[in-house]
């Protein structure tokens, strides 16, 4: 079996062994049929589609646009709005703002996989991964101003709480990595269609800590709810010369799967209604 083909496989069975039973069900509508595709072509392909039958690698970049999974969050728990109000953090202030809102998500992304020639050049199947580097937009952060007793104005400062998603460890709030597999085929010489299925995880986190000098300083993290989401995307592409080609692609985000922290089933989390996802970008060469 050719190395595409191994990329091929690992690649799926990585994407749905991820996921949940009830997960998979819902994703399996949309990879089973490209997986069916797959094991028909190699039944029935003979020794001379074979040879055909190579995988070329690609990378890719381009700035993506993502609506917020995550509208508002309401009822936000004291212990996430209790922030300490002292240097020796002994005297503690709650924030009486209980009420925020998450942001849509934005930056840029790099994508690397494999592409497999099922039908000569007219059906295509891509598996890869995707890093998603970026940060959210239109966030709220609820405050609170202190002073020292006995300091000047120069040393008050402020306490704030805000929410965002992330993914990994704590400090990550700005790299998501992901898992895709996608059709495409070619409508002509210099233009391809495509479908493409994303799976990554996704969490709702809440943040505290102090606003001193125009510099936040981070004092405490709180998970909500840990998400598992997919995104279903079609794209159009333009080769303007061999090789290269650039790409616009739009679809819809959906949470496959949610698991609440005790403080996520304390708040009331308003998630967001049809959150799309845009992006445009190109393939790079070198």
């Amino acid at each position: 079996m050719s190395l595409g083909k191994n990329i091929a496989t690992v690649g799926l069975a990585g994407i749905l062994g991820g996921c949940s039973a009830t997960m998979t069900n819902e994703v399996f509508s949309v990879i089973g049929p490209m997986v069916g595709v797959v094991m028909v072509q190699e039944r029935n392909q003979n020794v001379e589609d074979k040879k055909d039958n190579d995988s070329t690698s690609f990378l890719e970049a381009g700035s993506i646009y993502r609506h917020p999974l995550v509208k508002e969050v309401n009822n936000v728990p004291e212990r996430i709005r209790n922030v300490p109000s002292g240097r020796d953090k002994s005297e503690q202030g709650s924030i009486e703002d209980d009420s925020v809102t998450v942001g849509s998500r934005t930056g840029m992304f790099l994508r690397y996989g494999q592409k497999l020639r099922l039908i000569r050049e007219d059906l295509l199947l891509r598996v890869g991964v995707e890093f998603e580097l970026g940060g959210m937009l239109s966030a709220n952060t609820p405050k609170k101003d202190y002073a020292e007793l006995g300091e000047s104005d120069q040393n008050s400062f402020l306490t704030y709480y805000s929410m965002h998603t992330k993914a990994g460890p704590n400090w990550n709030s700005f790299l998501i990595p992901k898992l895709f597999v996608g059709l495409e085929t070619n409508i002509s010489n210099s233009f391809s269609v495509g479908v493409d299925c994303s799976i990554w995880r996704e969490d709702l986190v809440a943040e505290t800590g102090y606003d001193r000098y125009n510099r936040d300083d981070r004092e405490a993290g709180f998970n909500l709810v840990d998400m598992t989401v997919c995104s279903i995307t079609g794209s159009l592409k333009y080769r303007p010369s061999n090789g290269n080609y650039l790409f616009l692609e739009a679809g819809m985000q959906n949470i496959l799967d949610k698991n609440y922290h005790d403080l996520g089933r304390e708040a009331d989390i308003e998630f967001g209604k049809n959150p799309f996802t845009v992006s445009v970008g190109g393939h790079l060469t070198f």
